[in-house]
């Protein structure tokens, strides 16, 4: 298995990380903070370079099971919006 790197949402300027992480060897899973992503953002998203997409519903233990399928080696974010 890849070391997987996690960037929470990947739109925006954070649409940038898993195309350059791929090109290094890791696999990417995008987690998003919102449910839907702000439409300002939808066109900017790319899903194709993503292993998984794992919705955040609130629930830690419940995202943390999920995460558990992967060999994460960071997890990073865009910096230019603040988290829910």
């Amino acid at each position: 298995m890849n070391s997987t790197v996690v960037i929470i949402d990947a739109f925006g300027i954070g649409r940038y990380f898993a195309p350059i992480l791929k090109q290094l060897g890791f696999a990417c899973v995008h987690m998003q903070s919102t449910k839907t992503i702000p439409a300002s953002y939808r066109s900017t998203f790319h899903a194709s370079d993503f292993v998984e997409t794992i919705i955040y519903q609130g629930d830690l233990a419940q995202t943390v099971a999920q995460l558990k399928r992967y060999q994460i080696a960071f997890f990073c974010r865009e910096m230019n919006r603040q988290l829910p």
